[in-house]
């Protein structure tokens, strides 16, 4: 059987929470602690340890609240208003000049919304005065929001100025989607960068390279040919990570000294099962798993022990 081919004037099918009958936030994000080690009861039904105890290694993601500063209504793929309160003072250090709006003029001009709106989003900051890791200076991100139109802008009517916490968008046993920038590794060579055999050692010129750069017709270096350049510092997205915690009592998982190069986690966090990209105190962005794995169940694993010895290498 052929696969159906979409016409260009069919709308793209977009995944909401209408299903469910509630507006939801579609997404977080948070800082990454580090990592630890987990044990846990194996709920997967095709694990070879199902029923027993397994051990995995986990990432701990600190979660502060987020703070709703604009509601954003889109006509198709235009946007058509925005609505923007812009009260908290923190702001200006992300919009030196933005206006400031209180929440209940800002519901006033959200009551009169344009006709022909078709999905509502959420321009929320972070607020990373709240953590350890000596940053003020707010983070902005754009989360879709799920249900009907009407649920979506009754919604951002009550959410408008107020914080979001984690446990009301996030459950444990969830899905989620992580979009992180990766580790910057600076200027390589071609050897470390796509892993070019070491040539041998009375080669000509060098031994880390490309044995040749390509023919000499047509002149020109092929865009596939390994060079040296950057490395690292890529925005990637990791799907399917397993929710394996959501806690709102730091000491649970605060290891003994902290975390290396973070400190202590001091706000509501998160536990992901294996590792997540980009390195200690960068933000972690996490949105609604657009195809989960039918092989993850639904319900979080029963976690035996979180280990909390130094991380310090004492």
């Amino acid at each position: 059987m052929w696969p159906r081919v979409r016409s260009r004037k069919e709308a793209p099918r977009v995944r909401t929470w209408a299903s469910r009958g509630e507006a939801k936030l579609l997404g977080f994000a948070g800082y990454k602690a580090g990592m630890t080690t987990i044990s846990f009861m194996d709920n997967r039904k095709s694990s070879m340890t199902a029923g027993t105890k397994a051990f995995t290694p986990a990432t701990i993601l600190e979660c502060p609240p987020m703070k709703v500063a604009s509601v954003r209504l889109y006509g198709g793929s235009r946007v058509l208003s925005d609505v923007f309160t812009g009260s908290d003072p923190a702001l200006s250090r992300r919009l030196p000049k933005h206006k400031k709006v209180q929440p209940e003029q800002a519901k006033a001009k959200l009551a009169k919304q344009p006709e022909g709106v078709t999905r509502v989003s959420l321009i929320l900051q972070t607020q990373p005065g709240l953590t350890g890791i000596g940053k003020k200076k707010p983070e902005m991100l754009e989360i879709a929001l799920g249900g009907t139109v009407p649920e979506q802008l009754a919604y951002a009517e009550q959410a408008l100025g107020r914080d979001i916490a984690l446990a009301e968008v996030l459950e444990p046993g969830m899905q989620v989607d992580v979009k992180a920038v990766t580790k910057g590794k600076g200027f390589q060579g071609t050897t470390k960068r796509y892993g070019t055999s070491v040539r041998p050692r009375k080669s000509e010129k060098h031994k880390r390279g490309a044995g040749n750069l390509g023919p000499w017709n047509p002149s020109k270096v092929s865009y596939a040919v390994p060079q040296p350049g950057k490395m690292g510092y890529h925005a990637r997205t990791e799907y399917n990570k397993h929710i394996f915690k959501i806690g709102s009592e730091p000491s649970d998982v605060n290891p003994a000294g902290g975390f290396v190069r973070y400190g202590t986690v001091r706000n509501p966090y998160l536990v992901l099962r294996g590792s997540v990209p980009g390195p200690i105190k960068r933000l972690i962005r996490m949105h609604l798993s657009v195809r989960p794995n039918k092989l993850i169940p639904k319900e979080a694993p029963e976690i035996t022990e979180i280990s909390k010895t130094s991380k310090q290498g004492n």
